[in-house]
């Protein structure tokens, strides 16, 4: 299991580094503007403090009929009751593993915490038709955690 993490780890670090030099070389108007909203200012990146406003957050999401926008990402299904849930995701992570990985602090870095959470939505995305309301909630849940993120960001900017 924990050579899994370390590779988990790793797989993210990479993309976090290959999104960093893809997006280097450019001016620094031209880089505001195409910002990846995932990404976080360099001197954020060690302030896990933040993984857990974050987290802290995003559980209170609510839509506009005031349901919490989260309750269907707790848990992922059940491998027995829904097994096609597993072949089509590879990567089954829910808010509770990543509830626990912030309590022992198993994230190193912000980045790695935000692959988590980007992980999380797209797997609900892509199990859940676009039609279906699991995968409205999920748009919706990303579009309020990354405005979430863009607040925070420029608040610890001060």
């Amino acid at each position: 299991r924990e050579i899994r993490d370390e590779e988990m780890k790793r797989r993210r670090q990479r993309s976090v580094d290959l999104e960093e030099e893809l997006g280097g070389g450019s001016s620094k108007k031209k880089k505001e503007l195409q910002r990846n909203p995932w990404d976080v200012p360099a001197h954020l990146y060690q302030k896990t403090d933040l993984c857990n406003k974050l987290y802290d957050v995003l559980r209170g999401f609510k839509d506009t009929e005031n349901r919490l926008l989260c309750e269907f990402l707790v848990r992922v299904p059940n491998r027995r009751s829904i097994p096609e849930y597993y072949k089509i995701v590879q990567h089954p992570i829910d808010l509770i593993r990543i509830q626990q990985k912030l309590k022992t602090d198993g994230y190193e870095n912000v980045p790695l915490f935000l692959s988590d959470i980007r992980l999380l939505i797209n797997n609900s995305k892509t199990y859940y038709r676009p039609s279906s309301e699991e995968h409205k909630r999920a748009i919706a849940f990303e579009k309020e955690f990354l405005r979430t993120l863009q607040e925070i960001s420029e608040y610890e900017d001060l």
